[in-house]
């Protein structure tokens, strides 16, 4: 889709005071082989004709040495005089913060002076060269450093645009020398820590420029329908990258430890009415999965305020870095109605360490068929539900939500199937996270008197995430025709989702869940129906009296703080199935 509009995201990367290793970085081939095409699309005067296309390394450094020169020329002499070589700084030096100092303790070279910024395209987006040197120009103008095309005095910088990344985005990399040709440093927004420290704060400005790109330029779509800066999901490292290129090579599986949790802890809230279920289910739902306190409220260990989690011997990860809906607070809010001191005692139990997580109860092959019977009959009345709620009712953002945990659980799915929930899923996930501002705060449900209504026990959505999620134990959907019906309910569900979110005029936001949730549901369901074992599909119709009443009973009978049914996500790609004792996930 080239130069067609593209939804824009930028976010400044880190920086440094070597420019040259930069530059080899930029015009390298990656540290996985990621960069392709790597070529200059804009730049100060003159940089773009003297350095066109690929570069060599030693051409790549000596455009890095052009680019800092006035840093260089500003430092030289301090530089001599603390006895450094004026033709660099050593990687010992550059790591040092704030600056570097000689035997005196006098700085030596100033603040990080390379400014690295990032801007990045949806998978499948792509602009054309000069639509990039557009928006590189004006961000580069937009920010202060250049008065524009013709400015000399300026910071020197170039924009280097890339293939795709390693998540398959087109992508472009700016390049700053902060210290401008007339010798004086940029000016950046900073902030003041209580220690008197400043600290540089440019988040704001690079969103303000962003957005005036926005207005001003057709082939970009706003990032938010109203404008806003809002959240986003946030980015995997490359050492995240590199780590999952290793488990690649045993399990056949690329994917992240941070995208790995997003999806282990969306399913496990989206099967959870009570914090000692979702503690239970996120041990569940993995081998090797870790789950830690990471704050204690004030006046010892009887409330936690904050957890974090890892896969095996990888980062640990709080909810912040890896879905911010996620959090303790958000989710105790959803889970309020249905606690009882009962549940919040064993809950913290677990957090401490003085209990064991449940194990998960095997699943017969002959129980397969009712679960999945049963995660039709709630899906299609959860269905039902959505098609008769307005567009602009407030209620859809905890549908999305649902949605995005519904299909999180079936991203734990072995091969290419889970790897196309994993993508839908994904992209339920950033709609929940990145929704623009078009509906309505959700109303606080009240009684007749007046009082906070309580909605006590699992919702559907809930009970067809338990369902599919107990069936998917002991089955998958290239397995069992059955499953088939579940995923044309899965289908129904987001594809109200995409036409409600098209019918508030959340073009950007639509469009990517047609593409990326919408789209790749069809397909995979098309798949499907030539792959499975031909046996007769379930639907609700043909679901028997007994089951839809053991279903209906089991949701209208729960209690607060009552028992229901425990099912788990399926075990992680690649991974062994554990034997029953065998303890597939703590707390400590």
């Amino acid at each position: 889709m080239t130069g067609e509009p593209s939804t824009m995201v930028a976010h400044v990367a880190e920086g440094g005071r070597d420019m040259p290793g930069l530059m080899k970085y930029l015009y390298g081939p990656g540290k996985a082989n990621e960069h392709r095409d790597q070529h200059m699309v804009a730049g100060s005067p003159g940089l773009a004709l003297a350095w066109p296309g690929a570069l060599a390394v030693d051409e790549a450094r000596e455009l890095g040495h052009f680019v800092e020169s006035s840093w260089r020329a500003a430092y030289m002499e301090q530089m001599a005089e603390a006895g450094m070589p004026v033709r660099g700084v050593s990687r010992t030096a550059r790591g040092s913060e704030p600056g570097v100092v000689d035997v005196f303790g006098n700085d030596v070279v100033g603040p990080e002076h390379v400014y690295h910024l990032i801007v990045s395209l949806p998978p499948d987006n792509a602009w054309t060269d000069e639509q990039w040197a557009t928006v590189a120009q004006e961000f580069v103008s937009g920010m202060g450093f250049s008065d524009g095309p013709e400015d000399d005095q300026g910071c020197r910088w170039v924009a280097m645009r890339h293939g795709l990344s390693v998540n398959g985005n087109e992508h472009m990399h700016i390049a700053v020398n902060l210290v401008r040709q007339d010798g004086r440093w940029a000016e950046l927004p900073h902030r003041t820590d209580r220690n008197g420290n400043r600290h540089r704060n440019d988040f704001a400005l690079v969103q303000r420029v962003r957005r005036e790109i926005e207005e001003r330029h057709d082939f970009v779509t706003p990032l938010h329908d109203q404008g806003r800066s809002g959240r986003s999901l946030p980015a995997y490292t490359m050492a995240e990258h590199q780590m999952s290129r290793q488990r690649a090579e045993q399990t056949g599986k690329e994917v992240p430890d941070r995208v790995l949790v997003r999806q282990l802890v969306r399913a496990a809230a989206a099967m959870s009415t009570t914090e000692v279920e979702f503690i239970n289910a996120v041990l569940d739902g993995a081998v090797g999965v870790e789950l830690d306190v990471a704050r204690w409220a004030p006046g010892g260990h009887d409330t936690v305020t904050g957890y974090k989690i890892r896969i095996g011997d990888g980062t640990w990860l709080s909810p912040t870095h890896f879905d911010p809906e996620m959090t303790l607070g958000k989710l105790r809010a959803q889970w309020e109605p249905n606690e009882t001191a009962q549940t919040r005692a064993q809950a913290l139990a677990l957090w401490r360490g003085d209990a064991a997580p449940e194990d998960s109860t095997p699943v017969a092959e002959g129980d397969v068929e009712e679960q999945v019977r049963a995660a039709v009959v709630e899906l299609d009345a959860w269905n039902g539900d959505l098609e008769r709620l307005s567009s602009d009712s407030a209620e859809w953002r905890r549908h999305e939500r649902d949605a995005a945990g519904f299909l999180s659980v079936f991203s734990r799915i072995d091969g290419p199937t889970g790897e196309s929930f994993a993508v839908a899923a994904d992209a339920l996930i950033r709609h929940t996270v990145d929704a623009p501002p078009t509906l309505p705060a959700m109303p606080q449900p009240r009684g007749q008197d007046g009082a906070p209504a309580q909605q006590f026990g699992p919702t559907r959505a809930e009970l067809a995430a338990r369902h599919a999620a107990t069936a998917l134990r002991a089955s998958s959907p290239d397995h069992h025709r059955g499953w088939l019906a579940v995923l044309a309910q899965v289908q129904r569900t987001v594809t109200a989702v995409h036409a409600a979110s098209a019918a508030r005029q959340e073009l950007a936001a639509a469009r990517a869940l047609h593409t990326n949730a919408v789209a790749v549901l069809e397909h995979v369901t098309s798949d499907l129906q030539h792959t499975v074992p031909d046996r007769a599909a379930f639907t609700p119709e043909a679901t028997d009296a007994a089951s839809m009443a053991r279903v209906a009973t089991g949701r209208a009978t729960t209690a607060p703080g009552a028992t229901v049914a425990k099912a788990s996500p399926i075990r992680p790609a690649g991974a062994a199935k554990p034997a029953p004792d065998e303890r597939r996930g703590r707390t400590r």
